[in-house]
């Protein structure tokens, strides 16, 4: 029976071997026959090469002396490209029909030789990218065409049709500089005048501000504070209305301030304090009060009511004299404890006094509100820092006085809130809260 699968088994000693075929094709004498499907090798005597797309087979058509007629498609296997090569480092011919009807498709780098002959073009020529995209239009500078271009018509007085240009990139001020050498010529444009034209400044950034630097005489840059520019008035005779606040705070980092009065016929300088217009004197080691040697009373009045017994002064100390003679017997009742006294009530206040207040790095005083039973002040627990009280010493010195820790208290008996004084323990932060309540 004849084997009409594909394949052939072959058999050896002991084994067998399977042959590549194709049974039945259609062809004359093949339908009940075996084709073997064979790889080809090419080459010479020395060296043999596998037919692949890498070391495709060799053909080299011959025998005929004029050009060969080729039927159909003639391309690359992968990339559908042809390449054409003469071995012999010649020119290749390439023509197209005699009507010149046919056009010739040309991709990648035509590139001349020194002394050749020039290539004739006619009609339009169309430039692409690799991708088709891109393309660059190249138009003629024929008389007989004309073109508008941003609204100007070129192709008329000589000029021709420019060419126009896509793709490519912007200069940018920021990264791109072009430098322009040698003479600058121009012809034609438009002659301006100040009636009818204008010119605009555009900045760096495109928009309408200009940016500009000012500098002095000695090269050094004008400073400006804000959108002001700032300015030394020396000697120029100008005269200014200011308006000062009421409240005027003036300090001196480097020492004492200075103040004195407006010399000749001006008013002097006057200071009040805070009590009524006194000013509070302090000093830290007590002030001596101490009065010696004779001290004259050199006063009318008063020497008059100190002449005689018949004198107002006179006659009203003999009368405190004659009322007090009953002071020794009580003193002598009060030092024995003979002397008994009974309370029958005390009078309570009706009104609580509670707030709180802000304790800032620097001294300041509770505010003004009287009491009668006292006030007990408290660190409020949410504090993460101690606050220091005191009296008004304590704005001289402001680490002597009395630590409160966050969430403790202390009673004070007082008659006024703004008789006490106080700060946070650190120098910064955010202010601590000072609680308080009374009666």
């Amino acid at each position: 029976m004849a084997d009409t699968t594909d394949n052939i088994i072959i058999r050896t000693e002991g084994n067998t071997a399977s042959m590549a075929t194709d049974y039945g094709n259609n062809g004359t004498g093949l339908t009940l026959t075996h084709l073997p499907l064979s790889k080809l090798v090419w080459g010479d005597d020395s060296n043999g090469y596998r037919a692949s797309l890498t070391n495709p087979l060799p053909i080299q058509i011959g025998g005929q002396s004029g050009p060969i007629e080729i039927s159909g498609w003639i391309k690359g296997a992968t990339t559908g490209e042809f390449q054409v090569v003469n071995p012999d480092g010649g020119f290749i011919a390439i023509a197209g029909n005699t009507l010149g009807t046919t056009l010739v498709g040309i991709t990648g780098t035509i590139q001349g030789i020194s002394g050749g002959v020039e290539v004739g073009v006619t009609g339009s020529v169309t430039i692409q990218g690799a991708m088709g995209t891109d393309s660059v239009l190249v138009m003629g500078t024929s008389m007989g065409a004309t073109a508008t271009v941003n609204g100007e018509i070129f192709g008329v007085g000589g000029f021709g049709i420019p060419i126009a240009t896509t793709g490519g990139r912007r200069l940018d001020s920021a990264v791109d500089s072009v430098t322009v050498s040698g003479q600058v010529n121009v012809t034609g444009g438009w002659n301006m005048t100040s009636a009818t034209d204008s010119v605009s400044c555009y900045g760096y950034d495109q928009g309408s501000k200009v940016w500009t630097r000012m500098f002095a005489g000695d090269g050094t840059t004008l400073g400006h504070s804000g959108d002001a520019l700032n300015v030394n008035i020396i000697n120029a005779g100008l005269t200014a209305e200011i308006t000062v606040s009421a409240t005027t705070g003036v300090t001196n980092s480097d020492g004492a301030l200075r103040v004195q009065g407006y010399s000749g016929s001006g008013d002097p300088v006057t200071i009040r304090g805070e009590a009524a217009g006194a000013v509070d004197v302090i000093s830290n080691s007590g002030v001596n009060a101490n009065v010696t040697n004779t001290v004259t009373v050199d006063d009318t009045n008063i020497t008059a009511s100190l002449e005689d017994t018949t004198k107002p002064l006179i006659s009203t100390l003999n009368t405190i004299k004659s009322g007090t003679d009953n002071i020794k017997s009580i003193r002598t009742d009060l030092t024995s404890g003979t002397v008994k006294a009974t309370i029958s009530s005390i009078t309570k206040p009706d009104t609580i006094v509670a707030g709180s207040a802000d304790s800032e790095s620097t001294v300041t005083r509770l505010p003004n509100v009287g009491i009668k039973n006292g006030i007990t002040l408290k660190n409020h627990p949410d504090n993460d820092f101690d606050i220091i009280i005191g009296g008004k010493t304590l704005q001289q010195r402001p680490d002597d006085g009395y630590v409160i820790e966050p969430g403790e208290s202390i009673f004070l008996e007082i008659s006024n809130l703004n008789k006490i004084y106080h700060r946070r323990s650190d120098a910064a932060g955010q202010d601590l809260k000072l609680v308080y309540i009374g009666s």
